[in-house]
């Protein structure tokens, strides 16, 4: 009987699926009936052999790959699990970034106040260190100055000693002459 022959060389058959309940391949026979187009390869002219073995190459490439709603409905639920699981990950990995992030801008306030800080009692000592080096300096002009104008004072007075000392010295001159 040529539908038992080609159901013994099929990996599943209507046969097989009654046994199995599949539901997948009872609706892969439903879309491909092989002894349906069995029966037409025969009435087109093909042998029993040449009809089983097209029949199961196409029943073959057509059962292959078909997926059931139960197919679906078990992948979709399949990717809700794992879309749980990332999302509880996704808001832990999400809470952990956000406190390191907290943590570290805390850190960095803390560091750029204290760097502020120091900068600003470096600025301050540097200034007190200018103002009493102008200080010093202006102390030191002063003093110099002092010294300069008693120096002219002393050089005004050798010059004054020196030039009367000249001309008592060219009066003694003249009047010996």
């Amino acid at each position: 009987m040529f539908g038992l022959e080609i159901m013994r060389h099929m990996p599943y058959s209507v046969q097989d699926n009654r046994q199995l309940g599949n539901e997948k391949q009872q609706m892969a026979e439903a879309a491909f009936n092989t002894i349906a187009e069995i029966h037409r390869l025969r009435e087109a002219g093909f042998e029993q052999v040449q009809a089983e073995a097209i029949t199961l190459s196409i029943h073959a490439g057509v059962t292959g790959g078909v997926a059931t709603k139960a197919d679906v409905d078990l992948l979709r639920q399949e990717l809700i699990t794992v879309q749980t699981k990332l999302g509880g990950k996704t808001e832990s990995v999400k809470t952990d970034l956000e406190g390191k992030i907290e943590t570290f801008k805390t850190d960095l306030e803390g560091m750029i106040k204290t760097q502020g800080e120091s900068l600003r009692r470096e600025i301050a000592e540097t200034r007190t260190e200018l103002v009493k080096q102008i200080g010093d300096v202006r102390t030191l002009v002063e003093t110099l100055g002092k010294e300069i104008a008693l120096g002219q004072v002393t050089q005004l007075r050798w010059m004054m000693g020196s030039i009367i000392a000249l001309g008592g010295v060219l009066v003694a001159a003249l009047a010996l002459t």
